[in-house]
């Protein structure tokens, strides 16, 4: 995957080393971006082994608007276990003690799925696209500082914008995260981009479900 090794690279010649919350350190870089034409074949990783189970599985739970990870474990996938609110309402990864709510044992409280469905998504986003095609406000925004106490981590994914010309549609989507360890171009450390995420799709003339 050519994007994602020239990130390695830009980041190894040209990140910032700063220091982070977690005291792990970071090799940063600001506003990079990436572009993926999906006509030309889906975007997943070929330079280490990904679990697509658990990506399927993780976007299909965020897209119907639910936080309980009791789905995730029912259907084998397993990232999302430390993030889980206790029975008694604490959030105690990394020993935080952090006080979500008895409402929310037993998902990650007010983030990814919990925002989507408060705020419709990505239901408006498809009758945008199919109603209003040219509207420039089609934008999903999962960066809501107001519901912050009661999510047990902020979002990657911050937000994205659809724009749809004829014969194809475009999605720029925004993100802050952490290129993952293992890869042979990257030394021991950890290394943070925060990417412009310009996806591609063709064919909109296709009925959209």
């Amino acid at each position: 995957m050519k994007q994602y090794l020239d990130l390695l690279r830009h980041i190894r010649e040209n990140g910032t080393m700063k220091s982070d919350r977690t005291g792990t350190g970071t090799q940063s870089v600001f506003g990079y971006q990436m572009r993926y034409d999906l006509s030309e074949g889906f975007p997943l990783l070929t330079t280490k082994k990904v679990h697509l189970k658990s990506i399927i599985y993780e976007l299909l739970w965020f897209i119907a608007g639910d936080t309980n990870i009791k789905y995730l474990k029912d259907n084998g996938v397993t990232i999302w276990d430390e993030w889980e609110v206790d029975f008694d309402g604490v959030y105690r990864q990394d020993g935080s003690n952090r006080i979500i709510g008895k409402e929310f044992a037993g998902t990650i409280g007010t983030a990814y799925g919990w925002i989507t469905k408060k705020f419709g998504w990505p239901q408006k986003t498809i009758e945008t696209i199919k109603n209003k095609p040219n509207d420039r406000r089609n934008i999903i925004d999962l960066w809501q500082p107001e519901y912050f106490d009661t999510a047990v981590e902020r979002h990657e994914l911050l937000k994205s914008q659809n724009n749809v010309d004829i014969g194809d549609n475009r999605s720029p989507s925004n993100r802050r995260g952490n290129v993952r360890l293992g890869d042979n171009l990257l030394q021991k450390g950890r290394y943070y981009y925060h990417p412009s995420l310009y996806v591609k799709t063709q064919r909109t003339d296709r009925r959209v479900m």
